[in-house]
């Protein structure tokens, strides 16, 4: 009998009036809000009881908050950061000259998300990350890298830490493991060394069987099918080809044990066990962003489109599966895991929604 429980929309918070940007905590316990008047708003979840109103610069085209809900943090297009306490609602870190999210081409805003920035070390720390499609202009006045910035002290000026911009950024719950995406390898920055470990790619796991013609296909342990882009599989799980599927969609697990990613369509996770990943398993399904994964590691979520939107859960343990319609004309943007195991849903029209398992 299956042990895995039945996910299930249980609330959904529709985009006010007037409404700029939208994000989830790292934890999915708060939720920032910037409006065109010029406030920002922090909520908690799930009760979406309103913990400050306050006042910032108009403009901003972002938002973050911090895992414990003690600081957020405002952003605009093209440079500037303001940080700013929950509580007292005091301006305590600020930085003109700094860009954060990933510059398009033909547009001068940048696209930002929960995967941008990120608070650390207990919200005494910034992560920001300023990067650009392959294609876009480069901005000479736009430092582009993954920074570092100190909030206890107000005259530190960002510090670039020795990492190639990646695509997207994930942590552990306590900001010391920083996963990072780089080509097609997963490297693991360790905030507390200041050391980087590369994860290569592996020959993966991938179960074979024939068809009735005695044909190997790779079958699809999720959906429980064969997988036909046969090509696609080729290219994920043959080392000398393995350069030609980058990987994206970073995912960590709040203790830092489990880490998680898409190559091309394959979802690729493993336990980070000391220096290395003592396994990399791959399970063939046609998955896209976002990913995220439960606190403990042993479920992850993610979102499949094609004729129609799927959340997709998969407990890792067990390999067992369940999927739940989505709206299909409203993109999923953010995923996120609260402490007691709820998904929150964050869609790109800023509706967001809380899915219980029952």
């Amino acid at each position: 009998m299956s042990s895995m429980r039945e996910p299930e929309i249980t609330a959904r918070w529709a985009r006010p009036d007037g409404l700029t940007a939208r994000a989830l905590s790292p934890g999915g316990g708060f939720l920032g809000e910037c409006f065109e008047n010029g406030f920002a708003v922090i909520r908690e979840l799930p009760s979406f009881r309103e913990l400050r109103r306050r006042k910032v610069t108009r403009g901003a085209v972002g938002i973050a908050v911090s895992p414990c809900g003690s600081r957020f943090a405002t952003f605009y297009s093209p440079v500037g950061v303001r940080v700013y306490e929950v509580e007292s609602g005091r301006e305590c870190w600020s930085a003109t000259r700094l860009g954060v999210g990933l510059r398009q081409p033909l547009t001068p805003v940048q696209t930002l998300d929960e995967r941008h920035a990120v608070f650390v070390d207990g919200a005494r720390e910034l992560l920001v990350l300023s990067s650009r499609v392959f294609d876009a202009p480069r901005d000479p006045a736009i430092r582009e890298g993954l920074f570092r910035c100190d909030l206890e002290d107000a005259d530190a000026p960002p510090q670039r830490l020795p990492l190639e911009p990646p695509g997207r950024i994930a942590c552990s719950g306590d900001g010391r493991f920083i996963m990072l995406m780089r080509g097609e390898e997963c490297v693991v920055w360790d905030h507390a060394r200041g050391t980087a470990r590369e994860y290569r790619q592996r020959w993966l796991r991938v179960e074979l069987r024939a068809d009735e013609r005695g044909i190997e296909h790779v079958w699809d342990p999720v959906a429980r099918r064969y997988v036909d882009e046969e090509w696609l599989w080729y290219e994920c799980t043959t080392p000398s080809h393995a350069r030609r599927c980058r990987v994206h969609s970073p995912a960590m697990s709040r203790d830092g044990s489990m880490i998680a990613w898409m190559r091309g369509d394959l979802l690729e996770f493993g336990a980070r066990r000391g220096d290395d990943v003592a396994t990399i398993e791959g399970v063939g399904i046609r998955w896209s962003r976002p990913l995220a994964l439960e606190h403990g590691g042993e479920l992850v979520a993610s979102v499949e489109r094609r004729a129609r939107q799927d959340l997709w859960l998969l407990a890792l343990p067990t390999r067992e599966w369940r999927a739940l319609g989505l709206e299909r004309d409203d993109p999923v943007a953010a995923l996120e895991f609260d402490a007691r195991g709820r998904l929150l849903i964050r869609y790109s029209s800023q509706v967001v929604a809380l899915v219980e398992f029952t």
